[in-house]
């Protein structure tokens, strides 16, 4: 019987052998095939906004570190002073340079300073006129020439005096040294490690003060017992990573109005490289509406913490902003309140970041 062709490839059975290797098929089940170029589009889009996100709250979170170590060394700084004011009965002052301001605030200058030094050691005879037999010069007189800056006053103060009760400023005790200035080796120097500051500065953030005009060093001139000259090195006192010193303005002894009054406006501030820096006002509580405020108007601002201090940083952005047209107070022109008070601002752009020793944030955080 003879079979069908198609019949007879039906019936034949499948081997696999030398040769003949089965392969597997290609599947065609719908769901199973590979990204679109599209939907591999938007899970990359998906990952760098994710990145993007955990990149900011990375930044945010190292910015807020900074912000709060700077504001717990503001606190330990304020701490120091407050501590200083205990043990010496008042808040040390700034020192302003007699070459910028008038005759009435060069008398001021002199006598504030002679009252500090008489506080710390009062039986200081420092002041007297006859320290120099050369020249009669005494120790105070080479201070209120060159004056202490707002950033210079922080360290100064903090940095410590001789134990010797008769000259605070030149003991016998005081280890004098040299210091390197640009390669030059300048000697007769009291540094701070002359000293034992009532704050534990970090050495390595401390820097030699400088005049901003030429760049060079700024110390005072100030004479030992048998009429030497010494230096005593002026330094300014930086957060880290900053390129922005700390400020001091001592707010305890006169009012916004008596400063105006005593012609003491022009140097209650901090000169830095992008603006004049001055210490924050506020208007003092239960004062009336402006529209029903006797003249002079000023006799109703007082500066924050009146009756301490006020130390300042201009925070992340290493830039202070425009204190100066806002809180500068007007020579001869007291019937007005300022611009910028604290806490209503507004404190907006680079002076928005401020951090000081009586707000818990930046001055931005703290405005009503």
């Amino acid at each position: 019987m003879v079979l069908n062709q198609n019949e007879t490839k039906s019936e034949q059975p499948k081997v696999s052998g030398e040769g003949h290797a089965s392969r597997p098929k290609l599947s065609t089940t719908p769901g199973t095939s590979a990204f679109t170029l599209t939907e591999l589009l938007v899970v990359i889009a998906i990952i760098a906004v994710l990145a993007a996100l955990a990149t900011n709250a990375a930044i945010n979170a190292l910015n807020a570190g900074k912000r709060t170590a700077i504001l717990l060394e503001i606190d330990g700084l304020n701490t120091a002073m407050a501590q200083f004011k205990t043990d010496h009965g008042s808040y040390p002052p700034n020192v302003f340079s007699n070459n910028e301001i008038s005759n009435l605030e060069q008398s001021k200058n002199v006598n504030t300073l002679v009252r500090m030094l008489t506080r710390i050691a009062p039986r200081s005879t420092e002041f007297q006129s006859n320290l120099n037999p050369n020249t009669g010069q005494n120790n105070i007189s080479p201070i209120t020439a060159v004056g202490l800056s707002p950033a210079e006053a922080l360290v100064f103060w903090l940095q410590g005096v001789s134990s010797d009760p008769q000259r605070p400023l030149s003991g016998s005790d005081l280890e004098v040294t040299s210091i390197d200035d640009g390669g030059s080796t300048i000697t007769n120097v009291l540094t701070i490690d002359s000293f034992e500051p009532s704050f534990d500065f970090d050495r390595g953030r401390l820097r030699l003060s400088r005049n901003p005009a030429d760049g060079s060093r700024r110390f005072l001139n100030v004479f030992d017992i048998s009429g030497n000259p010494l230096q005593i090195q002026l330094y300014e006192y930086f957060p880290s990573g900053s390129e922005v010193p700390y400020v001091y303005f001592d707010t305890s002894r006169e009012s916004p109005l008596q400063v105006a009054n005593n012609w003491q406006t022009t140097e209650f501030f901090y000169s830095s490289v992008d603006g004049n820096v001055y210490p924050l006002k506020q208007l003092k509580p239960n004062a009336p509406d402006e529209a029903n405020m006797n003249s002079p108007k000023l006799q109703f601002v007082e500066y924050v913490s009146q009756g301490k201090c006020q130390i300042l940083h201009s925070g992340l952005d290493d830039a202070w902003g425009d204190f100066a047209n806002s809180t500068r107070l007007n020579l001869g022109n007291n019937d007005f309140i300022p611009q910028l008070l604290y806490p209503a601002g507004p404190f907006i752009g680079d002076i928005a970041d401020t951090l000081t020793n009586f707000s818990t944030g930046t001055l931005e955080d703290t405005q009503e």
